[in-house]
């Protein structure tokens, strides 16, 4: 049987949840059930088949361009749609990477990665990047962020990667001044 199902050979039903996208690679699965009497011979007989649809891919998109303002709180909420299993996120960061010194997706976090701009933080529970940023300028080291989201799905884990994101930046946003000249 595919992995999820299962089969009462006392009442004859066939349940349960697919727990595999694509178990086969038509996703046609033909099975015969076969009724036996107390002395172990073939009553009857039936083939049937069934047609699987795979899942909806889950995904995850961020806006392509973020402006920065320094001294202004920001918060960026991932869009996820089709996730029905539980999801968490990690968060990607193209740019250079002084251990290796070479250009890359970088894991946050990981050694001699770059980093989000001062002032925002990455919740990995929810995928928001918040915070206030305190720089006018952003991390000289990191060109494009993106959103990897992982969820878990009857016991699979499926990950998917957001749009690239990059952020502009703008110093202080100053109040208007008036002046009257009466």
């Amino acid at each position: 049987l595919v992995s999820g199902m299962s089969f009462s050979t006392t009442t004859g039903v066939l349940s349960g949840t697919i727990s595999v996208a694509n178990p086969t690679s038509s996703g046609i699965i033909s099975y015969r059930i076969v009724a036996r009497d107390g002395r172990n011979e073939i009553g009857t007989s039936r083939q049937f088949t069934l047609a699987l649809a795979d899942w909806a891919q889950p995904t995850v998109t961020v806006p392509r361009a973020q402006q920065l303002t320094r001294g202004q709180p920001i918060e960026i909420v991932p869009t996820v749609t089709n996730v029905i299993g539980s999801k968490s996120f990690v968060l990607q960061i193209y740019g250079y990477n002084q251990n290796s010194g070479s250009y890359f997706w970088n894991m946050a976090g990981q050694t001699g990665a770059p980093t989000l701009p001062v002032g925002l933080s990455f919740d990995a529970t929810t995928g928001t990047i918040s915070g206030t940023p305190t720089t006018a300028t952003g991390n000289s080291n990191a060109s494009a962020y993106r959103v990897v989201m992982n969820e878990i799905r009857d016991g699979q884990t499926i990950s998917v990667q957001s749009n690239q994101m990059v952020f502009t930046y703008a110093d202080w946003v100053l109040p208007a001044i008036s002046i009257d000249q009466t």
